[in-house]
């Protein structure tokens, strides 16, 4: 299925290692660690700029 890395990211933000693992073991490698990258910087980050940078991710989707 094709989910938004940063939605992942978001929902899998602060969730128990049982689901964070049953997603990762899903992944590809690469897709890991964005998915890594990605909520190291939402745990270091305020709400804002996450919403800011998943709307940016919509837009360049609909524009490319």
């Amino acid at each position: 299925r094709n989910i938004d890395a940063t939605t992942l990211a978001i929902s899998l933000a602060g969730a128990n290692d049982d689901i964070k693992n049953k997603i990762f073991n899903n992944l590809s490698k690469n897709a890991y660690e964005v998915i890594i990258q990605k909520i190291k910087n939402i745990e270091e980050n305020d709400v804002k700029n996450i919403l800011i940078e998943m709307n940016r991710e919509k837009l360049l989707r609909a524009v490319n």
